[in-house]
């Protein structure tokens, strides 16, 4: 018995592979798979714009929804920086989102950065989903800067969600005393949103953690 047969009495063997045995893909099928449809997607349209220039019309149509990996987010600061005059917010709005959703604390911030910078201004969605990546990746640091622009520097009113967010973040890097701070920050603003009990316990744990017993007490 063999894999082979014969072919017409010709005396030549033919070797017939087994059905579940393929030969590997091509190098460059391999690449086509790997880009994807979003990622084509979004090469196309960059091409467009720079046939078409860049700050134009063009920008409503920017393929935001299929940011789906770190070096479309690249991608996307290259053509930022390309761009005159205001950014477009759908377009940031998604940024913000793909950011989230692929941890990237720090291009959160800086997207929030060139909103401020050049336009359209960020709303409280927009901060509230930045500040969100920050903490939950651990950049408390980042996200308490941003709750304080937001707050101080924009007048937007922040809900007690993104305050707890914050607090969490902080108590997990040891800053019992900037949770505190958070905490007393948000009774003083009467914000509203969410259950403020999460903020409260995240105070009493942080407290606890650092002794400072009269402070949970309180």
């Amino acid at each position: 018995m063999g894999t082979g047969r014969r072919d017409g009495g010709q005396g030549q063997e033919q070797h017939v592979l087994p059905s579940h045995h393929k030969q590997p893909p091509h190098p460059s099928h391999r690449h086509q798979r790997q880009e994807g449809w979003g990622h084509r997607r979004w090469r196309e349209a960059s091409e467009g714009r720079q046939r078409g220039g860049v700050g134009g019309a063009g920008q409503s149509q920017w393929p935001v929804g299929d940011l789906e990996d770190v070096t479309q987010l690249r991608n996307l600061e290259r053509t930022v920086e390309e761009i005159t005059g205001p950014l477009d917010a759908t377009m940031c709005r998604g940024a913000l989102t793909a950011c989230s959703r692929l941890h990237q604390p720090d291009k959160a911030a800086w997207i929030i950065e060139k909103m401020r910078e050049r336009g359209p201004p960020p709303d409280e969605t927009c901060y509230a989903t930045a500040i969100d990546t920050c903490a939950r990746k651990g950049r408390w640091s980042v996200a308490v800067s941003l709750l304080s622009t937001m707050r101080h520097t924009d007048g937007l009113a922040v809900e007690n969600p993104t305050f707890a967010v914050v607090m969490a973040a902080c108590h997990r890097a040891g800053q019992t005393e900037r949770v505190l701070a958070l905490l007393t920050e948000m009774e003083e603003a009467g914000t509203g949103g969410g259950n403020r009990g999460g903020a409260y316990a995240t105070a009493v744990h942080s407290t606890l953690a650092s002794r400072e017993y009269g402070e949970m007490l309180r």
